[in-house]
């Protein structure tokens, strides 16, 4: 029996393999929105930036008409402290976001820091363990496999 790739599978591969003079680029959509389950005319594996959040997704499936979209990234960004603490806008974080945290820029006194708060679509909140701090901090969200 022979395996005939035409039939058993559906749509392209658009990565290139072992420095293939024929490299295809991967598609990349950029707009200003999360993309969603109606965003089902892209290929597999095309990847989405949202511009607002900067969060970015690629399309594994879409099955029953509807596209499945998995979130690389929640996005990135930075933010400065206020009296130690600052809550950063992102509809993009889910309940099980990570977020990654260091001080960019350090100002004030300061502090260790965590996230002490999520509210799944809307925001975060970075809070440093020294009301003095002042720091502009980088943040970075993933999503888990």
């Amino acid at each position: 029996m022979s395996f005939n790739p035409s039939s058993s599978v559906s749509g392209e591969n658009n990565l290139s393999y072992l420095n293939q003079e024929d490299q295809v680029k991967p598609i990349v959509v950029r707009a200003n929105r999360a993309p969603t389950t109606a965003d089902r005319r892209f290929k597999i594996g095309t990847l989405w930036v949202n511009q607002v959040s900067n969060a970015s997704y690629q399309l594994t499936s879409v099955s029953g008409g509807l596209a499945n979209w998995r979130i690389l990234s929640a996005g990135v960004g930075t933010a400065v402290l206020v009296a130690g603490t600052v809550t950063v806008a992102n509809t993009s974080i889910t309940a099980t976001s990570r977020i990654f945290l260091t001080s960019q820029v350090d100002g004030g006194f300061p502090g260790w820091l965590r996230i002490t708060a999520t509210t799944v679509g809307t925001d975060f909140t970075i809070t440093s363990d020294n009301i003095g701090d002042t720091s502009t901090v980088a943040w970075l969200i993933i999503e888990p496999a």
